[in-house]
Formats: structure tokens, C-alpha cells, sequence
């Protein structure tokens, strides 16, 4: 009787430590699971993207057209995401309360500080959903973004706003995106979108300076190294808080072409060039040897058709000796840069050392040149 009394109780100690062991399984399992999904919600993958399971998305009748109502779509994106997320939180404070209140009805003791943190994150969660609530009071007139554009003077936020969105449709804008943050450069404006905030500076009144610059491997497992910038930018308005754009070293140029005050670098950082863009140095230094070429006829609004930014400068004029190259009938319509990156883009890439010696069309008529053939406009 003993033996089999002890035998008894041996096999239902082992049963219950198996059913302990399987729920602290499915525990576990739960934790990583829905801190996973919950993760790529929160800074989506490619995949997630492609599938729309992000806020924009998801939402995207919602939200409107980014294209055409650039500030209202991202006053709209930056609430609806805080919302999401605090969704996120108490649907996990939730799964983690049902747990818990299983095992108190199974007479498992729970440590007392799990209800703490469950207190602490549904309060957290509230706040965001009643600061996600004020931001829509009083048509947005609380919103970080409406604050921001209303310290301005002489116009209101709506015709700021306005503005805004006209120069975000013009195709000249610059995008630089890291992450899931993107930087944007328009002819007036500095913007840098995040998952709460727009930040926004008037080209007019900033400060740019290249603030530091890290290393990172270009792929998984590679020795190669992409270089990050952090930029800051700092407005000279009042109530008007600085920020800082990152982004990749190669994309780096198109940012700096494209603001109009100087960009500081005190900390002489070496800002590292693709081999494009180390090319189009040379070729501009080379152009701008060339004898310049005298067009009267040209007009200060005659912009280059390949930024629309600037006003055309190059022409092409047959200096060579080439029998391969003939003379461009085309009136001048192209900037410096614009015409050296088309010429660069159609060389050989996998020959960089013959890029100099090659030969290019123009972009309108066909025609064939060389570098020689590019000269700069001069009114004399």
C-alpha cells in the first residue's frame, strides 16, 4: 500500500510539473509572439509593407492623399499611429491579465510587482490615447505639426499648409529616406518625418551642420561599411526645436545641392563619395576648363529641365577632333550637374577608368559629344 501510495503521488507531482512546464511554454510563446508582431507593426519590414499592415495602410481611406494634403495626411498619420499603438499595449496588458487571472483561479501564487507594471502600462496606454484625443480638439489647432507651422508670421497655418503641399507636388523635391523616416528637401522647406511628429524648418532661417557620422555594415555578414550622417538642423525662430536628419553618405550630395545656406562641417568630417559622385567632380572640374561658350539669348527663367531648380548653364558645342562627334543643334537647356550625371549614367559601370575617354548623346536631339564638347554659358 505504501508503494503504490508513493508511486501515486510520484506520478501526479511529474503530471503536475509537466503542466506547469507547458504553461510556462505557451507563456513564453505568447510574450515573444506578440512582441514580435508588435515590433514589425510598429517599424515595419518590407514584407509588412508590401502587405499594407501598417497604419497607412490600414487606414489609408482615413488618411487621405499624401501627395495632394501633405500636412493634414501626416497630422492625421501621427494620431492614428499613436492610437494603434496604445491598441498594441493594451491588447498585450489584456493577454497578459488573462494569464495571470488563470493562474490565481488554479491557486498559483502571482508575484505582486506583475500588477504594478499591468497598472503602469494601462495608465501609459490611456495618456496615449487622451493626448492622441486633445491633438484632434479645436480642428487640430494642439497638433505638434499645427504649432509648429502656426509660429510663422503674417500667414495663418492653413496657408502655410498650403504652401507646403504645393511645393511636396512639384517633382524637383529631394527624398532621402532612412529607416522608416524620411527627409525631405522642397525649395522653402526642411522636412523630417517620424512616427509622432513632422518636423519642418524654413530654409530662409536655418542652421545646417553635419553633427557626427557612424559606420554600419552595408549588408549582413559583409565587410563593407555604409557610412550614416547626422545632420542638425536648428531654426533661428523661437519655440522652433532643432532636429537631426540622418541619412546615407551617397545620398548626401543631393541634400546639399539642394539647401540653400552653406552646410558646416566643424568637425571636419570625412564625408564619404560613391564612385558616381566622385566622378562627377572630376568632369565638372574638366568641363569647367573647356573655353565657355557665349549664348545672349539665354533668359533667367530659362530653369534646367532635368531639376527645374537652377537656370541652364551648359551647352553643347563640337570642340573635338573626333569624327564620332558632331554639333548640338538644341538651344541650352540643361544645368552643369544635370547634363554631367546624364553623360556619367551612360558609360560602361563596370569600366569606371574609361568614363573620362567616353562619349555621350544629348538627351533631346541624339547627338554625340564628349567632355570636351561641354562648355559653360557666358553672356559676354
Amino acid at each position: 500500500m505504501v508503494g503504490h501510495g508513493f508511486a501515486g503521488g510520484f506520478a501526479g507531482g511529474r503530471g503536475d510539473n509537466e503542466y506547469q512546464s507547458a504553461r510556462y511554454k505557451r507563456e513564453v510563446i505568447f510574450h515573444f509572439s506578440y512582441l514580435f508582431l508588435a515590433l514589425c507593426f510598429i517599424t515595419p519590414p518590407v514584407p509588412f509593407v508590401k502587405l499594407g499592415l501598417t497604419v497607412q495602410g490600414l487606414l489609408s481611406r482615413r488618411l487621405g492623399n499624401e501627395s495632394t494634403d501633405f500636412v493634414m495626411y501626416n497630422v492625421r498619420r501621427t494620431t492614428f499611429t499613436l492610437v494603434a499603438h496604445a491598441i498594441l499595449l493594451i491588447g498585450y496588458l489584456y493577454g497578459v491579465y488573462t494569464y495571470h487571472k488563470r493562474k490565481i483561479a488554479l491557486g498559483i501564487c502571482v508575484d505582486a510587482g506583475i500588477y504594478n507594471i499591468w497598472w503602469l502600462g494601462l495608465f501609459c496606454a490611456g495618456a496615449m490615447v487622451v493626448k492622441a484625443f486633445s491633438w484632434s480638439l479645436f480642428n487640430w489647432r494642439q497638433h505638434p505639426i499645427i504649432r509648429q507651422l502656426s509660429v510663422y508670421p503674417g500667414s495663418t497655418y492653413q496657408e502655410i499648409a498650403e504652401s507646403i503641399n504645393i511645393e511636396y507636388l512639384r517633382v524637383d523635391k529631394v527624398v532621402v529616406p532612412i529607416g522608416n523616416n524620411f527627409t525631405i528637401i522642397t525649395n522653402n522647406w526642411v522636412i523630417l518625418t517620424s512616427t509622432y511628429n513632422v518636423h519642418f524648418a524654413h530654409q530662409s532661417d536655418v542652421d545646417v551642420t553635419i553633427s557626427g557620422a557612424i559606420d554600419i555594415p552595408s549588408v549582413e555578414g559583409s565587410t563593407d561599411l555604409d557610412q550614416i550622417l547626422s545632420v542638425k538642423v536648428t531654426s533661428v525662430r523661437p519655440h522652433q526645436p532643432p532636429f537631426v536628419v540622418r541619412m546615407d553618405s551617397l545620398r548626401y550630395q543631393d541634400f546639399e545641392d539642394h539647401i540653400r545656406m552653406p552646410v558646416r562641417n566643424m568637425r571636419e568630417i570625412a564625408v564619404r563619395q560613391s564612385l558616381s559622385d566622385q566622378f562627377l567632380t572630376v568632369l565638372k572640374d574638366e568641363i569647367e576648363r573647356n573655353e565657355p561658350c557665349v549664348d545672349s539669348s539665354l533668359q533667367d527663367d530659362d530653369k534646367c529641365v532635368g531639376c527645374l531648380g537652377v537656370r541652364a548653364n551648359v551647352k553643347l558645342k563640337k570642340h573635338c577632333d573626333s569624327q564620332e562627334c558632331r554639333d548640338c543643334p538644341c538651344r541650352p537647356m540643361w544645368c552643369l550637374p544635370c547634363l554631367a550625371k546624364w553623360f556619367a549614367s551612360r558609360q560602361p559601370q563596370n569600366y569606371p577608368e574609361r568614363w573620362m575617354q567616353g562619349r555621350g548623346e544629348c538627351p533631346t536631339c541624339r547627338a554625340t559629344f564628349c567632355v570636351r564638347d561641354i562648355h559653360l554659358l557666358s553672356r559676354r
